[in-house]
């Protein structure tokens, strides 16, 4: 993504920044956002004009006067690249903690051990580490100043966003982004509703059960604790369907759903180098065998891709979204594992949803680790929290589905539902009076408008390769430009679908070459294996 293709298109934010911070993070959000950044030694000249400020030097901020913006106060020692921890971070239950963290204990990671903050009189603790304070806050004639004990994470080289801000490294950097929230909300705008689901990689529909996954029971415990499944199922598998088992899924498809789990479970089948011919075939033969379990079930299977381990390149993903995909689910550290020089590996992580070639790219996490923390750090971005895992992950029962599904619950009302719809929920918008801009993130949209808007403007993705769309709504449709101005006034409903229609056209689908036999026997020693060994 290049700097001047930003999704966020809005107020322009203007950050002073006093001494070396972070600059991959920093250039790394440049590419996102509407951001300018001036790195300068701080005078109050210099602050005039500016949205916010990064500063090592207290004693400017102590003396108040100086300051016209929020300012963020940082140690001025750099990391000394030991990794340390993890640490406990205790984060108070105040209105100013951004929301998914308040009141909570967490564990993170971190590069440098914290420097000793000594209060004053005005500051309030945000977070605390061994319970020595580590984030603070004071408001000094009308500006906001944070103190951090920690220096910014940097991404690594190569590295991602993703990587600097993650379930596993994130208290270093969220006083930053707290920071761009507060001075640019004008800018960034608000993020999708909270949405969720879980996903488990490889069942099929040979039986109702598939190792230690019962779809029954799913079913059962998904409607009492309020949580929705997908399965990524494996194309090959198609070849045999148990008619009850369909009958689960036919009957609930709010608590189960299905999506495709690459095409011959062939190790790195996604991620090769294939000829383009050679990668059309492969999704056009995925998409047969999808469809004609469909056709024979009367089942739906959501058009999202789930690459087996993970490994898909950005050209596969091209062939995707025009062999008729609406997207894929993939972890960050996958797609920076499997497209190592790809220019837009720095921006991974920050936005909703990802769109490389054409092909929406939504995030997951695993069961294990710290899946809260990766919760939490999707609620705080607007990203959906998709948590993934295997049959075996269920070795101690089901009970981990509702734990995990109680913690999410609690964060707020989850949209729990299929990731097709998850895919549809992918979106940015910011509001200026009765003016609500929308930037869909995926090809097709599902939005509702809010009440106090009058006019809708659709501002294309830098990936949308014209600036047409289409606006489906309750009893119509409309073609719009980008730009242009929707009046609301005496419509309907509020509830839209946006659609662009150049991401829709598909290619012409190729017959693949016959899967050799020798994966068809490692898939039914690989399915035996899931289903017996468990017992």
């Amino acid at each position: 993504m290049n700097s001047d293709q930003k999704i966020y298109q809005a107020v322009p934010i203007k950050l002073l920044v006093e001494g070396n911070f972070a600059p991959r993070l920093l250039a790394a959000l440049k590419d996102l956002l509407p951001l300018s950044v001036v790195v300068s030694r701080f005078s109050s000249q210099m602050s005039t004009g500016m949205s916010g400020v990064l500063t090592s030097d207290r004693s400017v901020c102590k003396n108040s006067t100086l300051l016209s913006t929020d300012t963020l106060v940082l140690p001025s020692t750099a990391p000394d690249n030991i990794l340390r921890g993890p640490l406990k971070i205790e984060f108070s239950d105040l209105d100013q903690v951004p929301w998914p963290f308040r009141g909570r204990e967490l564990e993170s990671e971190v590069s440098v051990l914290p420097v000793q903050l000594k209060l004053d009189s005005d500051e309030i603790v945000l977070a605390r580490c061994d319970g020595q304070p580590i984030w603070t806050m004071a408001n000094r004639h009308g500006m906001a100043i944070f103190r951090s004990a920690f220096p910014l994470l940097d991404i690594a080289e190569g590295g991602s966003f993703s990587l600097a801000f993650s379930d596993q490294f994130f208290v270093q950097n969220l006083p930053l982004l707290h920071l761009l929230r507060r001075i640019g909300s004008a800018a960034i705008g608000d993020v999708p509703p909270l949405r969720a689901a879980f996903m488990f990689d490889d069942p099929n529909l040979h039986w109702p059960t598939y190792g230690r996954v019962d779809y029954r029971e799913v079913v059962t415990r998904s409607r009492k604790n309020n949580y929705h499944v997908s399965f990524a199922t494996i194309p090959l598998d198609t070849w045999y369907t148990h008619r009850s088992t369909a009958e689960i899924f036919k009957q609930n498809p709010d608590a189960i759903s299905l999506l495709v789990h690459g095409n011959n479970h062939s190790k790195n089948e996604l991620a090769r180098q294939h000829l383009a011919s050679d990668r059309t075939a492969l999704v056009s033969q995925a998409l047969e065998r999808i469809v004609k379990l469909e056709q024979s079930t009367g089942l739906g299977v959501c058009r999202v891709m789930v690459p087996p381990h993970g490994g898909c390149s950005a050209d596969m993903l091209g062939a995707l979204a025009q062999g008729g995909f609406e997207g894929a689910c993939i972890s960050a550290g996958s797609l920076m594992a499997h497209n190592p020089q790809a220019s837009w590996i720095s921006t991974l992580g920050f936005l909703p949803a990802e769109n490389i070639e054409g092909c929406t790219v939504l995030p997951r996490a695993a069961f294990t680790g710290r899946a809260r923390n990766a919760a939490l750090i999707c609620a705080y971005l607007g990203r959906p929290i998709v948590l993934r895992g295997h049959q075996d992950d269920l070795k101690n029962g089901i009970e981990l589905l509702d734990e995990l599904a109680g913690f999410v619950n609690g964060l707020g009302p989850v949209n729990w539902t299929k990731l097709s719809s998850l895919m549809r929920m992918s979106f940015t918008q910011r509001h200026e009076g009765q003016i609500c801009y929308l930037t869909p993130l995926a090809p097709r949209v599902d939005f509702e408008v809010p009440a106090t808007a009058q006019h809708l403007v659709i501002t294309p993705p830098p990936w949308a390769r014209d600036g047409g769309c289409r606006i489906n709504f309750a009893g119509g449709s409309v073609r719009v430009c980008a730009g242009e101005s929707w009046s609301l006034v005496g419509r309907e409903g509020r509830r839209i679908q946006v659609v662009h229609e150049t991401a829709t056209t598909p290619v012409k689908p190729l017959r693949a070459a016959r899967t050799p036999a020798s994966l068809i026997v490692r898939r039914l020693l690989t399915e035996g294996r899931d289903r017996f060994l468990p017992a």
